[in-house]
């Protein structure tokens, strides 16, 4: 796929649809918690800073390519006349990067959000399964000429760093938004300190004396304790089960499992 998508770049020239050449770079939340996955609906759109052109003299111009911002950052944007980020505000566009919105694309156009839901399914196997964890994984997306979405690669640790203002505004709204989706609970460390130190007390009595109550009676005592235990620790806070959704989705949207025709159409295939 990214050999195909690479071949389809070179052979397009002066028929993308923007002053510069574009990828979108989107943020994605496979939650093992809950187990769905997220979109997050705020991202950038890489620019590069020189525009594209397929003269031979100029193909090793690093900075026509959608090469990496450590990059593009040297490509001096503003002796560029019709650079759409000259004057722009610094929420909207900033360094090598602008909002999604900014260039006229907005909304995301549907196609990312199957590209990403294909990706989901096509990896499954790889992506651990655990109840008590989440991932938020950075997508890098090429438009072609006719805003056809090519999957260029999948960051599993997208950078929070921030270098502008755009940065801030985005990555700080994003942290935010993950956080509350997630929603960590707060414990109280002094009990379950407490707690654990009953523990190994109990356990040490326990091979003293080994208990002499009733399998069934003994289960039922345990499961008491520990929920007195988690009451306690999490000061009468209930954990999200399995399954339930959020209650606070911010900027996220539900993109998987969902309700349409082509999300079944894409399982039946995985099957």
């Amino acid at each position: 796929m990214l050999k195909k998508s690479l071949q389809r770049y070179a052979a397009m020239g002066d028929k993308m649809k923007a002053c510069f050449d574009i990828a979108p770079e989107t943020f994605i939340l496979p939650n093992e918690y809950i187990p769905f996955a997220f979109f997050y609906n705020e991202g950038f759109v890489r620019i590069c800073t020189h525009r594209y052109n397929t003269d031979s003299e100029d193909m090793n111009d690093l900075f026509m390519h959608l090469t990496n911002s450590s990059i593009q950052k040297h490509g001096h944007m503003d002796q560029v006349s019709d650079n759409p980020v000259n004057n722009a505000e610094a929420t909207e566009a900033g360094g090598t990067k602008a909002r999604y919105d900014f260039l006229g694309f907005s909304p995301y156009p549907g196609s990312i959000l199957d590209v990403i839901v294909k990706s989901l399914v096509a990896g499954e196997d790889s992506i651990p399964f655990q109840v008590n964890s989440f991932d938020l994984y950075g997508y890098d997306i090429l438009l072609d000429e006719s805003f056809r979405p090519w999957l260029i690669e999948i960051n599993s640790s997208p950078s929070m760093g921030r270098d502008n203002s755009l940065d801030y505004v985005i990555k700080d709204a994003l942290i935010y938004d993950t956080m509350r989706l997630v929603r960590p609970l707060h414990f109280d460390r002094a009990a379950l300190l407490s707690i654990l130190n009953r523990r190994a007390h109990d356990l040490a009595q326990e091979k003293k004396r080994p208990n002499q109550l009733p399998p069934t009676e003994v289960e039922a005592r345990a499961l008491q304790q520990l929920n007195e235990d988690l009451t306690d620790i999490l000061h009468g806070e209930r954990p999200r089960q399995y399954g339930e959704m959020p209650q606070h989705m911010g900027n996220f949207q539900r993109i998987a499992p969902n309700k349409t025709r082509l999300f079944d159409f894409i399982i039946e295939l995985s099957v």
